[in-house]
């Protein structure tokens, strides 16, 4: 893999000097997120070492990370989830991200499996995900908990454990491969239940070999450089439109194992949740620094 150009090391950089104090905010509440619907995004920039390309594209193509193989190719990938999932559609964001990627990447063509409100046990006992994953040929199947991992202890983080290990097995025996997407958390003071969320995934991705998409811990990141930027929908339960691109750049970097530096900051998407407000290519290089950042240090087993 060629390594990142001198802005990503200026981004990774900053990190490395970064405290690890979160900012507060939000109003207290523990809501139920997974099930419901525009958040605006504060009036914030990126740090100030985090500076403007030469080049005016709007457009910001071409990841200059390379992947192995020939150009060309598609991918299919199954997300499974609630409302985490729908809003902002996140699997035609991150098949969108895609194709704005270098040729060698395959351009990964996105499916959703979602019941608003339900965790994977509800899903998996009450749709028809088993025959889906088998009557289909996924390349991936990407799991998201809900905030039931946090929310309801026990039966969780157990029942979590016994259900994806139950799907994962479906999944490889149909010839696909699993992993496993962190989702962020409500709004809460303190900005609690991120690690949460994140920390049974680990332990089960570590466990039985799977790649984790940390999302909510790459929100962590990008507080501590920006703790006014808002990544939540007007609900303060779901992901606005610029966290779920974060998450979706978390996401696709985890997939392709490369770096999302460089990616399109105008991915096409569903906008029925709210405006899809451009997101400037300075906060988008931004993002795409954290992002970066998280899936190199955060989400691996």
């Amino acid at each position: 893999m060629r390594h990142p150009g001198l802005r990503t090391f200026q981004v990774v950089l900053f990190w490395l000097c970064c405290s690890f104090g979160f900012g507060c905010g939000g109003n207290g509440k523990s809501e139920r997120a997974d099930s419901g619907r525009e958040g605006g995004n504060a009036d914030v920039s990126p740090p100030s070492d985090v500076g403007a390309r030469d080049d005016a594209n709007t457009n910001m193509n071409m990841t200059s990370d390379r992947c192995a193989g020939p150009a060309g190719r598609t991918m299919r990938v199954l997300f499974v989830g609630n409302s985490q999932i729908d809003f902002w559609n996140l699997p035609r964001l991150v098949s969108s991200l895609s194709e704005s990627a270098n040729p060698s990447c395959p351009r990964i063509i996105g499916e959703k499996h979602t019941r608003g409100g339900a965790n994977l046990d509800e899903i998996w006992r009450e749709t028809n995900l088993r025959e889906r994953i088998q009557n289909n040929r996924y390349d991936l199947v990407v799991l998201a908990e809900s905030i039931d991992l946090v929310d309801h202890r026990p039966p969780f983080p157990e029942l979590f454990f016994s259900v994806a290990r139950q799907i994962v097995q479906v999944v490889r025996a149909s010839g696909g491969e699993a992993m496993l997407y962190a989702t962020p958390y409500v709004e809460t003071p303190e900005r609690r239940g991120f690690r949460e969320m994140v920390e049974p995934q680990l332990q089960l991705g570590a466990e039985l070999g799977l790649r984790v998409a940390a999302g909510g811990l790459a929100w962590l990141r990008a507080w501590q450089g920006m703790p006014s930027l808002d990544l939540y929908h007007e609900d303060r339960g779901h992901p606005g439109f610029v966290g779920s691109y974060l998450s979706g750049l978390v996401i696709w970097a985890t997939i392709m194992g490369r770096s999302p530096v460089g990616l399109t900051n105008m991915p096409v998407t569903d906008c029925t949740d709210g405006p899809c407000t451009p997101i400037s290519q300075e906060l988008a290089r931004y993002l795409q620094g954290v992002a970066e950042e998280s899936w190199r240090l955060d989400g691996r087993p």
